[in-house]
Order: structure tokens, then C-alpha cells, then sequence
């Protein structure tokens, strides 16, 4: 929650891109533990912030429950990693969401946008004769969630039911 936190804080000083990339950084480039309040501290003096002000907020309350409710939010979405793609398709009588949680091939989103009508299927055809030696493979969507309403069940509860791909 900590980093999640110096990213708030540094919204509010316009570093948040700043504080972003050296999190980044740190944590793949390092291998930095950067739920760590020295790292963290760190992090803030490099990108600008004041070391004392961020080191005095990391220590307060501020901002953990908002933070904590936007996670239990997130969470009931879907996202359960990075990057996040949510592709909706709306027509007069339906509504189309189909999530995708995590790093996926290029023939996961190709087979998601063949279903939801996005491109015509001998696009997907003469991609994968030019680019894929194996054309019996299968693109794993074990990870993606499709989910699926009409306009009246939408407009009832904004739940709506999954299945998968």
C-alpha cells in the first residue's frame, strides 16, 4: 500500500509519472523492496519531493483508506494484475465486456475482437497465415472474463454475469 500511497502524494506535486517510473525502476531494475519506507523516501528526494514532508505522510493515516477502497474495487472488477484491458461492445439491445488481466499475446486480443465483431474473420485468417507456423495452436484466454448483459439487466443491479471465453 505504501508505494500506492507515495504515488497519491506525489499526484498532488505533479510528480506522479516521475514517482511512477523510478517506482518502476527500483523495484525491476534494483530489485528494491519498495514497500520500504527508507526506499521510498528515496524514491520521493529523487524525483523532487521533500524528503521530510513524504517521510511524515508515509507515517500518518492519510490516504490508506481511500486507497484500500479503491483496491477492494479494482479487485471486484477483474484486475488481479497489470496490464489491465477492459474491451466493451455496445449494440441497441446488449453490452458486451470482456476483461484481460495480465500480459497476453497479440492472438489473445485478435480472437476477442473476432468475437465481439471488431474485424472480420479473414483479417484473423491472413494474420496467422503469415505469422503463426502453428495453425492448430490455441491462444490461451483461461484469464479473460466475458461478461455479457441486456439493457434492462443492466439497468437493474450494474452486476453482470461472467463467463468464460
Amino acid at each position: 500500500m505504501q508505494p500506492h500511497r507515495l504515488i497519491e502524494f506525489a499526484k498532488r506535486h505533479d510528480k506522479q509519472d516521475a514517482v511512477v517510473e523510478e517506482i518502476f525502476h527500483q523495484f525491476f531494475e534494483k530489485a528494491a523492496v519498495i514497500n520500504r519506507k527508507s526506499v521510498l523516501v528515496q524514491i520521493a528526494k529523487k524525483t523532487g519531493l521533500d524528503e521530510e514532508e513524504v517521510s511524515h505522510y508515509l507515517d500518518s493515516d492519510q490516504d490508506k483508506e481511500e486507497i484500500t477502497n479503491e483496491y477492494r474495487e479494482v479487485t471486484r472488477m477483474g484486475v488481479h494484475g497489470v496490464p489491465f484491458f477492459s474491451i466493451w461492445k455496445e449494440d441497441d439491445n446488449s453490452h458486451k465486456k470482456i476483461n484481460i488481466s495480465g500480459g497476453q499475446p497479440t492472438e489473445v486480443f485478435e480472437k476477442i475482437f473476432l468475437k465481439l465483431g471488431a474485424i472480420p474473420t479473414n483479417d484473423i485468417d491472413n494474420n496467422n497465415n503469415n505469422n503463426n507456423d502453428d495453425e492448430n495452436s490455441e491462444p490461451n484466454t483461461s484469464n479473460n472474463e466475458e461478461k455479457t448483459t441486456t439493457s434492462n439487466e443492466s439497468d437493474k443491479n450494474n452486476e453482470k454475469p461472467s463467463a468464460q471465453l
